[in-house]
């Protein structure tokens, strides 16, 4: 071959490796030399097995003699077979991929073209790793939106829905049940716990916050177990709120109050206190009949609470009209 076309070949952004019968190498080109620091007269007459661990396996040596017998071409992929000969721009520990493509040249040559992808699949896993962190923050980015949006639809005390939470739902509710064809009734309960203040005042605050949320964790129990569907908020201080629907008539409601009356009868533990006794007043009011609409069916709500609380307290009524 002419010194021109060896010239031409060095030129090529690929490599460009030439083998005689023996597997020695004939050519080396100025590719090869940069990428293993490898000069071409320094490999000229060397068995292609010395500077290539792969080939230097029966297994690829055979690879080679077939395509000298067959004159069919072999194409190795990198991503199967990795690496072929070194690669000095990479360390050692970082996985090298080659693919090499062979073919005869004629009955005493052999033409090895070598590319190397390894700084492609290092900026594909550069941009893996980018990704996957990319990805781990927006999860936590999300975790954190998450905690946000329960922090302000929360109440912090007792971990019960709070005020707006309760106003959205229970808005929610009423539509659904305007839209629908359905002949649910609705009750808006509007609870306060009876002489909170004088505990408050006798023990401290911080007892009273406990009671406020075993309060809470006692009716949350009670609404679990029961059937329906029902959804309780703390509102402010020592007032709760909570609504549930019906399809058997307003006695359900009754039983509910009934039953949240019960629930909290028992004393409240709290710490190395004398058993703590305390009490609730409860105002109902029901959609559709007492009002359609959220702020009309809490005032309501509220109007009933007052009067069993001038009433003697400790006990539930629903709203009635004047």
């Amino acid at each position: 071959m002419t010194k021109c076309f060896y010239d031409l070949l060095d030129k090529l952004k690929i490599g460009i490796v030439l083998l005689d019968r023996r597997h020695r190498v004939i050519f080396w080109n100025d590719w090869m030399s940069k990428k293993t620091e490898l000069s071409a007269d320094s490999v000229l007459s060397m068995p292609i097995e010395d500077l290539s661990s792969k080939f230097a396996s029966s297994r690829y040596g055979s690879i080679l003699d077939t395509i000298f017998e067959t004159g069919q071409s072999r194409f190795l992929s990198g991503a199967v077979h990795g690496t072929f000969f070194q690669n000095a721009e990479f360390q050692s520990d970082y996985e090298i991929k080659q693919n090499i493509q062979i073919e005869k040249v004629d009955e005493h040559t052999l033409l090895l073209q070598v590319e190397d992808l390894s700084g492609h699949y290092m900026k594909v896993k550069q941009m893996k790793k980018f990704i996957e962190h990319l990805e781990k923050e927006n999860d936590e980015i999300k975790q954190l939106e998450e905690k946000s949006r329960k922090i302000a639809m929360h109440d912090t005390l007792t971990e019960l829905p709070n005020r707006l939470s309760f106003l959205n739902s229970l808005e929610l509710k009423l539509n659904e049940l305007k839209n629908s064809k359905s002949e649910k009734i609705l009750a808006v309960f509007f609870i306060d716990l009876d002489d909170l203040k004088k505990i408050n005042d006798t023990y401290g605050h911080k007892i009273g916050d406990e009671i406020l949320k075993e309060f809470a964790d006692r009716v949350s129990l009670l609404m679990k177990s029961d059937d329906s569907e029902c959804f309780i908020a703390r509102l402010a201080g020592d007032e709760f709120v909570l609504f549930s629907e019906s399809d058997s008539g307003i006695e359900k409601f009754a039983n509910q109050a009934n039953l949240l009356l019960e629930k909290i009868h028992p004393s409240f533990n709290i710490k190395k206190h004398i058993p703590l006794k305390i009490r609730a007043s409860i105002g109902i009011s029901i959609f559709p009949q007492d009002a359609i609409t959220v702020d009309e069916l809490i005032d309501k709500a509220d109007k009933a609470l007052y009067r069993v609380k001038t009433s003697g307290k400790n006990g539930y009524e629903f709203y009635k009209p004047l």
